[in-house]
């Protein structure tokens, strides 16, 4: 299974304010690296948002624009399946973000850890990332900062995958019941569930196909 976790953290409650992007490369069903970049934020730093992250002015005075990162971003996005816990937040962060810059945005699937988990595993106490990680056995991790949140945001996946022995996204999303959202340049569609109901967990439908 390959995709790209992604995880955006907010100096204020603009979309286009991200202050940190996190990311995490999965390749052949593992990890294979994950990597953090510190952005200057459009816009001030409110309370709220630090307290959640931690991250302050100070940190991110010398830190590049979110445009002079996009060279260097753009190769692990463009083309991509992308994952993100509540990826309606990440995936709109980072289209007002290019926007506001006026660049282009890249061509991806996405869909939505937070709905695979909760489609995978009913009646867990909490699907946070730190919830799904304590009730996964997932090695705790700095939580609200993006390079953590991205590979835990990616480890997460790996397990409904595994448990439902999907090989790809496409699989995955059809055992889940899930569709992909896409963004491209001049359009967008959200992930969410295929038809007016979830499907069943169909694991045993994998199962059989082995």
């Amino acid at each position: 299974m390959d995709f790209t976790a992604l995880d955006f953290e907010t100096a204020n409650n603009a979309r286009e304010s991200a202050c940190e992007i996190g990311l995490s490369r999965v390749e052949g069903g593992r990890v294979v690296e994950t990597k953090s970049w510190l952005v200057k934020p459009v816009g001030p730093f409110l309370p709220w948002n630090v307290r959640i992250h931690g991250i302050r002015p100070d940190h991110v005075a010398q830190a590049p624009s979110f445009a002079d990162l996009w060279p260097e971003l753009q190769p692990w996005l463009d083309g991509q399946v992308l994952v993100a816990h509540n990826a309606s937040f990440d995936l709109s962060v980072l289209k007002h973000t290019l926007a506001h810059y006026g660049l282009a945005q890249p061509s991806v699937a996405f869909f939505c850890s937070l709905q695979v988990a909760r489609s995978t595993w009913q009646g867990l106490p909490s699907y946070s990332l730190g919830g799904l990680a304590l009730s996964h056995d997932v090695e705790p991790m700095n939580y609200h900062r993006a390079g953590d949140d991205a590979e835990t945001c990616a480890r997460i996946t790996l397990k409904a995958a595994r448990y439902h022995l999907a090989q790809n996204a496409d699989e995955l999303m059809e055992a889940t019941g899930l569709r992909l959202g896409r963004l491209w340049e001049g359009g967008y569609t959200g992930t969410g569930k295929k038809g007016a109901e979830a499907r069943p967990n169909r694991r045993r439908y994998y199962a059989r196909r082995g």
